[in-house]
């Protein structure tokens, strides 16, 4: 099934030497939430929000949303699958809500509106959420930069923006 084929088809592999972000956590566990979206793993997703329960901040809510929208798509049960991208759904939304100009929580909000199959009906703000992260794009710190221009490789929605860096 191609539920979240691309989720993050694009992730670059940050620096090995983890360093602060403002979210609370560290690079290399944000990588590892990148890693865990990529994946079609149910094992590193699981890990993934493991760790994420150990970890307090900006992100880890976004980033909690996002993996348990792609871990719906690997689960059988049809009613847990729904019930499972409904709360990512909501939880993501309210992180937006609360901090609508973190240009990654749009970045997140992008990749799994550009990936969640279209019955779901959630598509509504790719061209906003894109045109924000166009727009945001030169002062957020590299590494988002990074997963940013990667993305951009595949992404429709971000294939006619212009990024300098």
């Amino acid at each position: 099934m191609r539920w979240f084929n691309l989720i993050l088809g694009c992730v670059c592999f940050m620096g090995a030497s983890p360093q602060k972000s403002e979210s609370g956590t560290q690079n290399g566990d944000r990588t590892t939430y990148y890693l865990a979206l990529q994946s079609h793993d149910l094992t590193k997703i699981n890990a993934a929000l493991e760790l994420l329960k150990t970890k307090t901040g900006t992100f880890t809510g976004a980033f909690e949303a996002a993996l348990l929208m792609k871990k719906s798509g690997l689960i059988s049960n049809a009613g847990e699958k729904l019930e499972l991208f409904k709360q990512g759904r909501t939880q993501l939304e309210k992180a937006l809500a609360k901090n609508g100009e973190n240009a990654e929580l749009h970045f997140l909000r992008l990749i799994v509106q550009e990936n969640a199959p279209k019955i779901l009906h959630y598509d509504s703000n790719i061209k906003e959420d894109a045109s924000f992260i166009g727009s945001t794009f030169n002062s957020q710190d590299s590494s988002l930069r990074q997963e940013i221009l990667n993305y951009s490789k595949t992404s429709v929605a971000l294939k006619t923006t212009v990024f300098h860096e």
